[in-house]
């Protein structure tokens, strides 16, 4: 399955966005640095955190469907 935009607040090319690859959803959003977060996270090595809005939820597809991924 090909990448698929599913939404973003943002302009064309903006950010933060989500997408959907096959079974998985990729996120788009800006980078967590705060050293003290991540390490409260405990973050695995090979791994990253990104922050995005919580208006970002509204367009996975089970939000969009009222709870179901059809």
């Amino acid at each position: 399955m090909a990448l698929r935009l599913l939404g973003g607040p943002s302009g064309v090319n903006g950010s933060p966005r989500l997408y959907e690859d096959g079974t998985d959803y990729i996120v788009q959003g800006y980078p967590v640095e705060d050293g003290a977060l991540l390490e409260e996270l405990a973050v695995p090595d090979g791994e990253i955190v990104v922050r995005i809005p919580k208006t970002l939820a509204k367009f996975f597809p089970e939000a969009r469907s009222g709870g179901t991924d059809t």
